[in-house]
């Protein structure tokens, strides 16, 4: 496979695995847990709209670690270490966000429970659904630390060997650091900018996969395997 068809492969990958869980996340997710009555309606909603979610959540891995796989012989001709960190951060990422999506079906049992229990069991139902909600978003910080540590190392790669305009890969940096401040903060219970951190990371992986799709992936000329 040429560097090339790589880049492009991986530019797909991005767009797929970030289309994939805006759209499980914001259309069929949020509208469920934002309302009062979110037990109910994700039971009732348990075999369409979140299995849909779910389906997407699993698509989104599954491309995460895709092109984490078709990145690493790329970025291992120059840092081997680099590539190794990066492939382990996906593929650690791509795993504890479909554990949260797996939250989401608890959520959904819990639900049936709450519509045949008698008023006394509620109260409980209510506590665990809450539970089950701090253990998905908890699960979705530690996949976005795993994501930032990976992505930083990586675009300290991009910008060391220009494979990527040192402009771009630079907001990669800001970006990725800023989301680590996001999710340590928030770790921690300490508001640190709110959303307005995670803007840098979003335009750089808005940015990333067009480029890739058009100009591809440079390597230097003397590229090899380091440390």
């Amino acid at each position: 496979m040429s560097n090339q068809l790589a880049a492009r492969i991986i530019g797909i990958l991005i767009l797929i695995s970030t289309s994939s869980y805006m759209v499980a996340d914001d259309v069929f997710v949020t509208p469920i847990l934002s309302a009062t009555n979110y037990l109910e309606l994700a039971y009732l909603n348990k075999n369409s709209t979140l299995a849909t979610a779910v389906s997407l959540f699993f698509i989104n891995s599954v491309a995460i670690i895709a092109a984490a796989i078709v990145l690493f012989p790329l970025v291992k001709q120059v840092s081997e270490r680099s590539a190794l960190t990066y492939l382990t951060c996906r593929v650690v990422e791509g795993i504890l966000l479909l554990l949260a999506a797996a939250a989401l079906l608890s959520i959904a049992n819990l639900g049936k429970e709450m519509m045949e229990a008698s008023s006394t069991n509620s109260e409980w139902l209510n506590s665990m659904a809450m539970v089950a909600r701090r253990e998905r978003y908890t699960l979705f910080q530690f996949a976005m630390l795993a994501l930032a540590l990976g992505s930083i190392v990586l675009n300290l790669t991009f910008y060391r060997y220009k494979m990527i305009p040192k402009v771009l890969s630079a907001l990669g940096v800001i970006g990725y650091t800023f989301l680590l401040v996001k999710m340590v903060g928030d770790l921690f219970a300490v508001n640190l900018g709110g959303g307005y951190l995670y803007v840098p990371g979003a335009l750089f992986e808005l940015l990333l996969p067009f480029w890739l799709l058009f100009k591809g992936i440079q390597l230097p000329s003397n590229a090899q395997s380091t440390n």
